[in-house]
């Protein structure tokens, strides 16, 4: 463990703002410290894993590192096809399925960037290149093949890397990518808030995007109504960094990139899925798939700062 400065402002006056153990994962019974910068706001866990020890708090089982049927391309097309708002209302009618595909509500989101085509793409943190996590199959790196041969992935887990490098031009830090390499997007899809030093890659951004190109940054919201509820709903210790709007636009102000979009979001099986490790959401452990679905619509009604994720689409000035 290693206590740190701020990485954003490097100052060492910060204040508590949560305690928690390994709730998700359960790789261990540790109670880890998350701290708020007095300075600038950033909120940050500390003391915290090194480099070296973070990856024995990575489940055998983390979904972004194993090839399994829930990453597989095929079983993800037939996913989207065969679970949408329309099935899912049947399916609520249906007891043996109901509690099955509680976890399955997602949220509609649109994705922020179009795919064209030789367009030189970067995935920083994609695990094996199968899964977005929300984005759905037509965003993976392998969907991406079809419309380009400039696909370039980081992936520091050694055995999500060794399926990676049969999908793309493959490395384990954006340290080893070319210098004379410059990309159209550059992604970071729920991957930033594992990073040991988010300067590094703001820095990264600004280098290697090309003057016309795009990044796009999805990150937990520190500023979620989940978190607000129960801030030990945090993924300790894998998450590092617990961004909001203010601490992305900072770092963007400082390396000279802007925020051109943003949006928020929450889906209702998060609530769920916590009712199932917290007692604390222990009212939608026995919510209805109807009842979800209803908590979903109106998720999808609110725009503002609230939602549980948070996703920006950035440029470079000028």
């Amino acid at each position: 463990m290693e206590k740190i400065k701020c990485d954003f402002c490097n100052s060492e006056n910060s204040t508590l703002f949560a305690q928690q153990k390994d709730l998700l994962h359960r790789q261990t019974s540790k109670i880890f410290n998350v701290v708020k910068c007095n300075n600038c706001g950033l909120v940050y866990t500390n003391p915290r894993p090194t480099i070296d020890e973070i990856t024995e708090y990575y489940s055998d089982e983390y979904y972004a590192h194993e090839q399994k049927n829930g990453n597989n391309i095929l079983f993800l097309f037939l996913k989207k096809f065969l679970i949408n708002d329309f099935t899912l209302k049947i399916f609520a009618h249906i007891p043996i399925l109901n509690s099955k595909l509680k976890l399955n509500i997602l949220p509609k989101l649109r994705y922020p960037i179009e795919k064209k085509k030789n367009m030189a793409f970067l995935d920083i943190g994609c695990g094996n290149g199968n899964n977005t996590h929300i984005w759905g199959a037509q965003h993976t790196l392998r969907s991406y093949q079809k419309v380009s041969t400039s696909l370039y992935g980081v992936e520091p887990n050694l055995h999500a890397y060794n399926q990676l490098k049969y999908l793309c031009n493959a490395y384990q830090d954006i340290d080893q990518i070319p210098k004379e390499i410059k990309f159209d997007v550059i992604r970071l899809n729920w991957s930033l808030e594992h990073v040991h030093s988010p300067s590094k890659y703001f820095q990264f951004l600004y280098e290697r995007l090309r003057d016309d190109g795009r990044a796009i940054i999805c990150v937990p919201n520190i500023d979620g109504n989940i978190y607000k509820e129960d801030s030990s709903m945090l993924e300790l210790p894998i998450h590092l960094f617990h961004f909001n709007f203010q601490s992305i636009n900072n770092y963007c102000n400082k390396f000279n990139l802007c925020i051109e979009d943003h949006m928020t979001f929450s889906y209702a099986s998060m609530y769920y899925y916590a009712s199932t490790i917290n007692s604390n959401f222990d009212k939608y452990r026995n919510m209805s798939l109807a009842g979800l679905l209803e908590m979903q619509t109106e998720f999808d009604n609110i725009n503002d700062l609230s939602g549980n994720d948070i996703v920006f689409k950035i440029k470079k000035n000028g």
